[in-house]
């Protein structure tokens, strides 16, 4: 087994070295003592590069968040709401209503918000569509929504656009996305 490197970790540690570089500068600069005009450069040109860096780790993290949607409806047969709200429920927490809502209609103007009980039906239809693969997912009474069985298999379902075969069923999509 692999050790990964979440996105935090890898954001976490760019923004410590941009810190640091950052915080040597600003010191340099207020004590008065006067840096060579090439460790200026460099300093410079290493909080270039990390702001980019910065940006190409956003894009990926947005293409691996499409990617797991896209890959999510296509093994489960379900829309892209569904899916997100599956994706959401994958890390194996309790997530509230208020939560979910929040997730799934951030980009959404306020006026244009629906109310929170429209969670409720997405859970319900997410329930349904995913219960015949063996995923349940249970209310805690009165206060949020969590994968209690089959998480594994969500997971799966998520990097690579089909449930196992250990699971009984046969991929949708491939791995190449052709049919």
């Amino acid at each position: 087994m692999t050790a990964r490197i979440s996105d935090d970790d890898l954001r976490h540690g760019q923004m410590a070295a941009l810190r640091r570089a950052r915080s040597m500068f600003s010191k340099y600069s207020r004590s008065g003592v006067r840096m060579s005009d090439e460790l200026l450069a460099l300093i410079r040109n290493l909080v270039d590069k990390v702001d980019d860096l910065e940006g190409q780790v956003e894009s990926l993290g947005l293409a691996l968040k499409l990617d797991r949607a896209a890959n999510t409806q296509a093994a489960f047969g379900i829309p892209e709401n569904l899916a997100q709200l599956l994706i959401m429920l994958s890390d194996g927490m309790p997530h509230s209503r208020e939560s979910v809502h929040g997730v799934l209609y951030f980009r959404r103007p306020e006026i244009d918000l629906p109310e929170l009980r429209v969670v409720d039906s997405l859970v319900y239809q997410l329930r349904k569509s995913v219960k015949p693969h063996g995923v349940v997912i249970a209310t805690i009474w009165g206060t949020s929504v969590q994968i209690t069985s089959g998480l594994d298999l969500v997971r799966s379902a998520m990097e690579t656009a089909c449930i196992p075969r250990a699971y009984g069923f046969e991929c949708r999509v491939t791995a190449k996305g052709s049919a």
